[in-house]
C-alpha cells in the first residue's frame, strides 16, 4: 500500500484526543446508510444505528462530503469543551481528506462508536466518536495506521 501524500503530527489536542493518522487497511463493503440524520447519497457505508452517536457519526459523515463543515454546524454537533479546544479549521482540516467516506464499524454502544474510515487514496484510519449526555459529540479520535495502542 502507498502512503497518502500527507502527514499529521501526532498531538493530544484535548482531555480525549482528536489524534491524526491512518490505520491497517482492510477491506471495507459499502452499503446504504441509514441513521436519524441520513448523510449524503455519496456516502458509502454500513448502516449506522439509530443512537445518539450514532446520529452524530451519520451528520459527520455527511457534513465531511460538503465540505468545508460551517463554523455553525460544528458548534451545534459538537459539544462547547470539544469547540473550545479544537478549532473548527482543526475539524475541517481532518475532514477535507474524506470527501468520499466509506466507514465500517467495529463495535458501538449508545455514546460511542468504533470503525474504520477509507480516505482519497485508499488508507484506513481508525474512528472513535464519542457522544455526551446531552448527544453532542465529546471526542473524535482519528488514529493512524500501526499507531493503535499507542
Amino acid at each position: 500500500m502507498t502512503k497518502a501524500p500527507f502527514s499529521f503530527p501526532e498531538t493530544i489536542v484535548r482531555a480525549l484526543p482528536l489524534l491524526l493518522g491512518a490505520l491497517l487497511a482492510s477491506g471495507c463493503t459499502s452499503i446504504g446508510v441509514s441513521a436519524g440524520a441520513a448523510p449524503s447519497a455519496s456516502v458509502r457505508t454500513q448502516e449506522i444505528p439509530d443512537t445518539p452517536v450514532g446520529r452524530q457519526l451519520a451528520w459527520w459523515l455527511g457534513a465531511i462530503t460538503r465540505h468545508p463543515i460551517p463554523a455553525a454546524d460544528v458548534v451545534e454537533h459538537f459539544a462547547p469543551d470539544f469547540v473550545e479546544e479544537i478549532p473548527v479549521a482543526e475539524v475541517n482540516r481532518v475532514s477535507d481528506h474524506f470527501p468520499d467516506p466509506r466507514f465500517t464499524i467495529r463495535s458501538a454502544t449508545t455514546v460511542e462508536i468504533v470503525g474504520d474510515l477509507r480516505d482519497t487514496w485508499g488508507v484506513v484510519w481508525r474512528v472513535t466518536m464519542g457522544v455526551n449526555r446531552e448527544g453532542l459529540i465529546d471526542y473524535l479520535l482519528v488514529v493512524p495506521p500501526g499507531t493503535e495502542g499507542r
